[in-house]
């Protein structure tokens, strides 16, 4: 039987992706492309570089569109259960 905190951490791991998803999905379409030039065999390697650039250069732009709000209930959720468990004494 999964004690109360292992059964926490196991929840909070599965819902990982999915909130990273979620809370970096601007910048994770971006990352989705350069992977897809990467693999791209017509895609050179000063394309790929420019893109990987390019990408770096929008970093504090795209700082702006990620919202924390889905990682931050998480966190809440988590650390609610977490307190209950060590009330508990698990």
């Amino acid at each position: 039987m999964m004690r109360a905190s292992e059964e926490l951490a196991a929840n909070t791991r599965d819902e990982l992706p999915e909130i990273a998803r979620k809370t970096f999905g601007p910048a994770w379409a971006e990352i989705d492309r350069l992977i897809a030039m990467a693999e791209d065999p017509d895609v050179g390697d000063a394309a790929f570089l420019a893109a990987v650039k390019d990408l770096h250069d929008r970093v504090p732009e795209l700082w702006d569109k990620i919202d924390s709000s889905h990682m931050a209930d998480a966190l809440e959720r988590a650390m609610g259960a977490a307190l209950a468990n060590g009330a508990q004494g698990e």
